[in-house]
């Protein structure tokens, strides 16, 4: 029966991603593209949300890429993430110093993309950075 019931919930939590999968995807494009206009991003995703990138005509794993790039990612991931699941609601973001592996360019176009954001919902983070 345990087994049954595992097997429910995998599938049950399936269906729920890839309803929000498209949206998902299309969401961190978006905001990477805020992050980094000079790059047009491609991702792609599994149920998992497991991220892969598009770069020089192959999908790559975002562990092959910096920490900065890494970040910048899972930002975007994570903002697009709030965006498919609170639709149309109130909702509240913490972030634990999300600027340090960021250069000085990335961290001001982060900055830019979080007071956007911060006129939708509630930002909080925490940086060691003045």
């Amino acid at each position: 029966r345990l087994e049954q019931t595992l097997g429910f919930l995998e599938t049950a939590k399936n269906q729920l991603l890839s309803r929000y999968l498209d949206r998902l995807k299309e969401g961190t494009e978006d905001y990477l593209s805020e992050l980094v206009p000079e790059w047009e991003p491609s991702v792609a995703m599994d149920v998992n949300l497991k991220m892969k990138v598009q770069q020089e005509g192959s999908l790559r794993d975002t562990e092959c890429f910096s920490t900065g790039w890494q970040d910048l990612f899972r930002l975007a991931q994570r903002f697009a993430l709030m965006d498919a699941l609170c639709e149309g609601e109130s909702s509240m973001a913490v972030l634990d110093d999300p600027f340090v592996n960021l250069d000085e360019e990335k961290r001001a176009r982060t900055l830019e993309l979080l007071n956007q954001i911060g006129k939708q919902r509630q930002i909080i983070y925490f940086t060691c950075r003045r």
